[in-house]
């Protein structure tokens, strides 16, 4: 999905999970210290998401100015792991960019990760 990052910008992202049918919950930055490896399989892992919105459903968004295929390969990891220590399911995926990889828009595609950009560079 496309949306201008111009002067109204950041009142399109702000009013687009509306337009994708989304009441919009509570909102905050997600962060979790995996100290003994339980969660992620890795002692001391350190996860961070940018947005995560919680109501009757959970959204997990990372916010990028470029956005490359290692980002998009992470996100699913991340949601898994928000899974975990929330014992909730991840609704949807968002990366919210300025500008995304060709590679990684079509990879985000295939994982069904949905894409707010600004242009996708070839």
């Amino acid at each position: 999905m496309r949306y201008g990052f111009g002067e109204n910008g950041s009142k399109d992202i702000q009013k687009s999970p509306q337009r994708k049918g989304n009441r919009t919950g509570e909102s905050e930055k997600f962060k979790f210290r995996d100290i003994d490896g339980r969660i992620t399989g890795v002692k001391g892992r350190t996860v961070d998401v940018d947005v995560l919105v919680r109501d009757e459903k959970v959204y997990v968004i990372e916010v990028k100015s470029r956005t490359e295929l290692e980002h998009v390969e992470m996100l699913p990891e991340k949601s898994k792991t928000v899974e975990r220590v929330l014992k909730r399911t991840v609704d949807r995926m968002f990366i919210v960019t300025t500008n995304i990889d060709r590679e990684a828009y079509e990879r985000a595609k295939e994982l069904g990760i949905e894409v707010i950009y600004g242009n996708i560079l070839e």
